[in-house]
This record gives structure tokens, sequence and C-alpha cells, in this order.
């Protein structure tokens, strides 16, 4: 039988895609030189090839070669328009170029061509949410994941943008999701772990990133992120060699130096602790929080080196984001008090407070009303009532009070005794009440939620708090919680832990406000930053501590008076001691010889003996603080009238 000849268009046809096929499994092994040269072989030959221009493009694409890969993706879009690959590729080039804006067109083309490209669903949730338009971002990616539910990379898109969202809970689902698909990547560990340490449960966050560090020791991002999460566990040393392994990584991550210099602050090294932040600012000069750390350690003179450098910063200050700025204008309101240079140090902590009020959220009617709400729902009766259920342990001590009143002082001083334990700014009770939260019933928040509390309910809540407390330091007869905002649980507190004892730190309110106002605080205070909404709090604070005062039992709170504590260390000593039943120690009078770590802004004052400058400072600029003034004199339910007025 005679066969006809081969044509030769078919057996170049064939030459073609064999050596095609042949390229592409050289790629899938690695060998993307080598494919390289069997791509380019086939396209001297055939110029249209559509899958050789695409699959070249791809590999001059992660070979950085980003021109180069537009020009492929543009010839390979040509010879098949209709190609959503090579639409998303063009689209995926410019991504990489940093030209978001332009690649969303080209993943809209590719998508308008195929609806179900789940890659190009991807990539354009990723672009949306690079440019800042993340609501249109989310369900882009969460159509590539309806598409292909184990597409681990849309998991981790949307799990990195709900937590940009400060959807974190959401996201914590999505980043175990990824782990699960792809239980090696470190990224996953390592984003996992800063969403838990947000959410405060940093214990959990060290667990993800000594995870993320057992698959790539030498990571120094997840270095890094295992010491702040450190850090806020008060694991000091911990934080320290976390965060210089991170440095010693990468020695242009500052942020690791500064983290080591507030664990150092903390655990009263004060010396290192400025040493430490000058050596990031030899790194880093115009890194201005750590500007701010050092001001904060120090006092400031005439001739300051220091202070010289922040001047030339402030006069280029346009430069500067907002953060920095803010930073920069705390930090040299700090130098010129520490001048006496007041009219010149309140201008720049005015400017610092309106760029801080500008970027946080503070629905002050909501709070003042919350407030007010606390004192209607926890009146005598319902205390009678719901009396005698709690867990009755002796260990809880909470000293509460405005941030800046003294509470850190009388921590301190509580905890130089040999059977108090100073557990610091311990949110375990905040966390214990969240979830008690009934999410099914009206008004299942705090609260409300009294009214549907059983005694079992009050009983797991206080052995719920004194479970997590209780092992900070479990052969200590007294652990002492001085969070300060704990001021709005007092009723809670008491029917949780009716034997719990509370120490309530009182200041002048001017002084408390003026120095909340001249603090850049580290966490979450917004009420702070605008002298008439700092007033309106106040009252509305004093209010209800003036209310806890009537409906607790004689002997559970007492009221310590900071100025009364400067005047008469002693007595006042004497008194909180026997207040928590305790017999008297005279290593409380040395308080500021106790070692011990402190992480708040008093953590420099309290390594010192008592001293009397800081008792009445506001007066210094009294001329400035006329809406404090204003505020603080207001009556607090005449200014919550006057705040639904304006909302109306």
């Amino acid at each position: 039988m005679n066969l006809s000849p081969v044509p030769k268009e078919v057996r170049l046809f064939i030459l073609i895609e064999q050596a095609f096929r042949i390229a592409a499994s050289l790629q899938e092994q690695g060998r993307a030189g080598d494919a390289d040269q069997l791509y380019q072989f086939i396209l001297a030959i055939k110029p249209d090839h559509f899958g050789s221009l695409f699959q070249l493009a791809t590999i001059r694409a992660k070979s950085d070669r980003i021109e180069v890969a537009m020009e492929l993706f543009r010839q390979a879009a040509a010879v098949d328009p209709n190609s959503a690959d090579a639409q998303a590729g063009l689209g995926a080039v410019l991504a990489i170029d940093g030209r978001h804006d332009e690649a969303i067109g080209f993943y809209e083309k590719a998508l308008s061509i195929d609806a179900n490209h789940v890659g190009a669903r991807h990539a354009l949730g990723a672009a949306l949410h690079a440019v800042g338009r993340s609501a249109e971002a989310i369900p882009h990616f969460e159509k590539a994941i309806e598409i292909r539910p184990d597409y681990a990379g849309a998991h981790f898109g949307l799990a990195n943008l709900l937590r940009a969202l400060n959807r974190v809970p959401e996201a914590i689902a999505h980043y175990e999701k990824v782990i699960a698909l792809q239980p090696r990547r470190i990224e996953a560990y390592s984003n996992f772990g800063t969403a838990l340490a947000r959410l405060g449960r940093s214990d959990e966050a060290v667990a993800q990133f000594q995870k993320a560090l057992a698959i790539k020791p030498d990571h120094p991002d997840t270095h890094f992120n295992l010491g702040s999460a450190c850090l806020s566990l008060n694991r000091n040393e911990e934080a320290i060699a976390a965060n210089q392994k991170a440095f010693d990584l990468d020695p242009t991550k500052v942020a690791a130096l500064n983290n080591i210099g507030i664990a150092q602050r903390t655990l009263g090294h004060l010396d290192e602790a400025g040493a430490t932040f000058e050596r990031a600012l030899q790194v880093a000069p115009r890194h201005m929080s750590i500007h701010l750390n050092l001001a904060y350690l120090r006092r400031f003179t005439a001739e300051d080196a220091q202070l010289r450098r922040m001047e030339e910063i402030a006069g280029d200050i346009a430069t500067l984001d907002a953060d920095d700025q803010s930073s920069l204008h705390f930090a040299l309101g700090k130098a010129y008090e520490d001048l006496s240079q007041h009219e010149r140090s309140f201008n720049h902590l005015r400017e610092g407070n309106v760029l801080k009020r500008r970027q946080l959220q503070y629905d002050e009617k909501l709070i003042l009303g919350t407030f007010e709400r606390i004192r209607t729902i926890f009146n005598r009766e319902l205390m009678k009532r719901k009396s005698g259920a709690g867990d009755d342990s002796r260990a809880p001590v909470f000293v509460v009070g405005m941030p800046r009143s003294g509470t850190t002082l009388v921590e301190q001083i509580l905890a130089s005794h040999s059977q108090i334990f100073g557990a610091g700014e311990n949110e375990a009770f905040t966390r214990m009440v969240a979830t008690f939260r009934h999410p099914e019933i009206s008004g299942g928040e705090f609260p409300e939620m009294i009214s549907t509390m059983s005694e079992k309910d009050l009983r797991d809540l206080g052995s719920g708090y004194l479970g997590a407390i209780q092992s900070l330091a479990p052969e200590m007869a007294r652990i002492v919680n001085k969070l300060p905002l704990n001021f709005m649980f007092i009723g809670l507190i008491h029917l949780a832990l009716p034997n719990a004892r509370i120490i309530h730190v009182r200041r002048d309110p001017l002084d408390t406000c003026f120095s909340c106002y001249a603090l850049m605080f580290v966490g979450n205070q917004p009420f702070s930053y605008d002298l008439a909404e700092l007033g309106r709090y106040y009252r509305s604070y004093a209010a209800l501590m003036q209310h806890w005062q009537e409906v607790l039992p004689k002997g559970v709170m007492i009221d310590v008076q900071y100025e009364e504590l400067v005047d008469d260390l002693e007595g006042q000593a004497r008194a909180m001691i026997s207040h928590c039943g305790l017999p008297w120690e005279e290593a409380c009078l040395s308080f500021h010889k106790t070692v011990r770590p402190v992480q708040t802004a008093s953590a420099v004052q309290v390594r010192a003996p008592l001293y009397r400058t800081s008792i009445g400072r506001w007066r210094a600029y009294e001329k400035f603080l006329q809406p404090l003034k204003e505020a603080l004199h207001s009556p607090t339910p005449v200014a919550i009238r006057e705040l639904e007025h304006e909302s109306a």
C-alpha cells in the first residue's frame, strides 16, 4: 500500500507541537533556562505561536524582565484577542511594575472574556486592594474562592484584606484555610500570628511565629513579629532576643532596635534603652517614633544634640507622614517643657494632638452614653439582687482610674510587697466579659448583658479571670491588675469576684487631663487628643466612680489621692496594704528599688523616689486650657444632651 508523503507544513506543525510539549515539561521541572531556549527556537520558526509567546512572557516576568514580558504578552493577545490568559498576563506584569490602575483594566477585560477565570478574579481583587478600593476587592476574592474553594492564593489575599479592614476574626478563618492547603507557606503563619496578636491573643500568635521559623529560621520579619508579640506579653528578655535576631538578619529593620529599647526600658535598664534608641537613630535619623521614645526617657538641655536634630527635621516637616509628624510634635512638646518654654511646648502638643485625632475614630456620644447606661443598669437593686454568686477568691486586686492618674505608682508600691504580684495592664477581665456576650438576645453586650447572666455565669466569669491571672504568679496571695479603664466594669467585677479589692486612684482633674494630652499613647485612648472631649470624658468617668462608691458595699473599694500619696507615702501605702488584707512591709516605701517590668509611660518615673514636680503641672499651661476647664465644669448629663443636640 502506497502512503502519500506527509506535507511539509504538517511535519513542521508536529515538530513545533512536540518542541512545545518538551519546553512546557522543562518549565514544569524548573528548568526555565532550557525551556526559554526552546520557546525561542519555536518562535524563530513560527513567530505567532501563541503558547510559546505566552510561556516565554511568563518566564521573562518571573526574571523581572518586565518590559520584555509585557511585549510578549501583547503579541500573544494580538494572536488570540479572545484569550483571557493573555489579558490577565498583561495585567500581571503591570501589577509587578506597580501600575495597578492599568492592570485593573486588563483583568476586567480578561473577565469579560471568561467570567470564571479564577486567576484574573484573584488578581483583580489584589489590584483593587492595592489602589485602596478594598470594598470592591472583597467580592472578587470571594468569587475566586467560590470557583475554586482550594485556591490558597485567594484565601491568603482575602485574609490580608480583611485584616487590613480590621475584620480580624474573618481574616483568621482564611489564614487557617491557607495553612491547611499550604502547610509550609511561611507568610501565612506570620500573618496569622499578627492577626491573633491584634485580637490580644499574643500567646497563640507566638506559636504561629514559631511554626513559621521552624520552616524558615532566617526570616527577619517573623523574628520581628515574634519579638513584638513577646513584648506585648511582657516577656521582655525573649523580645530582646527575637528583635536582635531580626536586626542581625536585616540591619535596615530599625523597628527591631526600637522594640529592644522599649523592652530594656520596661525592665528598668534605662541607660541601655537610651543607648539602643541612639543606635537606632544612627540607622534611621528621621524615624520619629524613636525620637519620641528617647524624649520620654530623658530630660532635655538647652544645647541638646537630639533637640537640634528634631528642630532641623521640623523645618522640613511636610516630608514626613502623618504618624511621624505627630510623633515629632509630641517629642518637641516634651523637649520644650523640659526647657520651661511652655508656649512653644503647647504649640507642638496641640499640633501633635490634632494630627493624632484625625487618624482616630471616636464616637463620643456612644462612649458617654455607655457610661450613663452603666450607671442606670448597675443600680442598688441589681447589685443587691445579683450579689453572693461569684468566685470567692481573695487574690484579685484591681487598681483603676483615669490614665496618667498614678495607677502605675500605686501598682509599683503594692508589687514591692513580698506577697503581691503586679500583673500590669492586663486585659484578661475585658476578654472574659466578651466571652459572656449573648448575641442572640437584644442588648446582649455590656452593660445590658448583666440582666441575662445567671449565678453560674457570674461564677464562671470570676473563675475564668482568676485562672488567667493566677497562672502569672500562682504562689502570690494577691495579684494586681492595674488596667485603668477597668473602672467601667467595677460593678461586674464585684459581682463576679466579691472578695476582690479595688483601689481607685484619683489625681487633680486638670493635672490628669493635661498629662493625658501631653502624651502620645501606645494603646487606643482616642478621647485624649482633644481638650474638650477629654474634659467631657473625665466628667463622665468621675460621675461613674461616684456611682460605684454609692452602690458598692463598704470595704470593697478605697480612694487614693495621688497628691496625698506624694505627701504621705507611708500612711497611704499602709492603708493600701491593709485594704489588701496583708501585713505591712517596709519594702513598699522603697518601691523605686523594686526590680520588675513596668510597661506603661510611667516606667521611668517609678524607678525614682517620689517627687512633687508633676503636681500642678497644668498651671504653666493654664491660658491654653480653657476648652478643658469648660468641659470639666459642665455637668455630664448636660454634655451628653449637647452632643445629642449637635448630632441632630
